[in-house]
């Protein structure tokens, strides 16, 4: 494996350790966030996954992801 690559998804696992966030950490917290901004749990949970999408398809790792 190249150095470069390998060093480049170590880092990612090693942020994720750090800031205790993944893929299902993010989740929760941004419907939560939302609900508790009045969104119904239906409508948190549609707009939960438009940012998902979005912020997949930009290629940021998860941990920097914002709410």
């Amino acid at each position: 494996m190249d150095p470069a690559e390998r060093d480049r998804y170590l880092s990612v696992i090693e942020q994720r350790c750090l800031t205790g966030r993944n893929g299902a950490v993010w989740q929760r917290e941004n419907v939560a966030a939302r609900e508790r901004a009045g969104e119904t749990r239906s409508q948190a949970l549609h707009g939960m996954l438009a940012d998902y999408l979005e912020h997949m398809h930009a290629g940021a790792p998860v941990h920097t992801w914002e709410l």
